[in-house]
């Protein structure tokens, strides 16, 4: 193992045919400014637009400068905004986002401590972001600050529901943005996520976080990511799929649901679904007839842990923020 002066920071970009952005998350990865070296690794799911020339010519770009340290193997080159950037990808094909951060996770060198993910259509919002994270980060903690919602040219929209999680609101409202976390962790295996949670894996690994007795530090006197919203992003397309993995996740750790998540679910993917409930709900459209829908699914849940997926249906217009 090598003496490092300076922490690593492993920063993974799972991708897929997201070549109109996918660069302006790599500059903003190697752009950042601190006293650290980063691992910077991208997986691609063998996309089939332009992202792999990108990711080869962006390799070509870092490889240029000159190589400060060689930790483990990897070669780190000194970029001149932080210790220096170590620049690896794959391009292969992959069960989905989850299992492409899972093989990220298995090559985390063994000098490494620290741990995000930033998907390549969302980009670090300033050069000193993940300093600032880094500043308040401890041994088995997730620090994390705020995030804004932009569009696709990079337009801000609002900014992201950020709240300090605690276990029940983390289910309600999805209270961290992922891009703006830092996980400092002291075991590899804390990261790997369950392959059952395609949409959710971000939460996934907060509930494991929090059971494994990670400390949550939320910094709202920082805005780090830009979280985007387009037309082919998942958070804008798979709003069913999403609560439905929140459900099983619920009843795979035996959480209560809130009223306000049923209240999020009734209105978004049956009221506001294409199925023949949400027809019905919207034919009479009786404040009274859905609340009383809304205490049954809360009840049905609570007490006989009765799984509710099959009610939902997708949302018959887009979710945007």
């Amino acid at each position: 193992m090598n003496h490092i002066e300076f922490p690593i920071i492993t920063i993974v970009t799972p991708s897929y045919n997201q070549g109109n952005f996918i660069l302006e998350t790599l500059n903003s990865v190697v752009e950042q400014e601190g006293a650290f070296y980063i691992d910077f690794i991208v997986m691609d799911g063998f996309s089939s637009d332009n992202t792999a020339g990108i990711l080869s010519e962006f390799e070509a770009k870092v490889s240029s400068f000159p190589v400060i340290h060689q930790i483990s193997g990897k070669k780190f080159h000194l970029l001149g905004a932080n210790k220096g950037v170590s620049f690896s990808w794959k391009s292969e094909k992959d069960k989905g986002q989850t299992d492409a951060l899972n093989k990220a996770i298995s090559l985390i060198l063994d000098e490494s401590h620290y741990f995000n993910w930033i998907c390549s259509d969302d980009r670090y919002r300033t050069q000193n972001a993940i300093a600032s994270l880094l500043l308040y980060a401890e041994a088995k903690s997730v620090v994390y600050g705020k995030s804004i919602y932009i569009d696709e040219f990079g337009n801000d929209l609002k900014e992201y529901p950020t709240v300090q999680v605690d276990k029940v609101n983390i289910f309600e409202n999805f209270g961290i943005a992922q891009p703006s976390a830092l996980i400092c962790f002291t075991s590899k295996e804390d990261l790997f996520m369950n392959l059952k949670f395609s949409s959710i894996m971000d939460l996934f690994l907060w509930v494991k976080l929090f059971q494994s007795g990670y400390r949550f530090l939320y910094i709202d006197s920082v805005v780090i990511s830009d979280y985007r919203i387009h037309t082919n992003s998942k958070t804008a397309s798979w709003r069913m799929r999403t609560y439905k993995e929140i459900l099983s996740l619920m009843l795979l750790n035996e959480n209560q649901i809130s009223r306000r998540l049923v209240r999020s679910m009734f209105h978004e993917c049956i009221m506001g679904g294409v199925g023949k409930l949400g027809i019905f709900f919207r034919f009479f459209n009786n404040r009274f007839l859905n609340a009383l829908f809304v205490r049954f699914l809360e009840v049905s849940f609570n007490r006989f842990r009765f799984n509710l997926s099959f009610l939902l249906s997708n949302p018959k217009s887009n979710w945007n923020p």
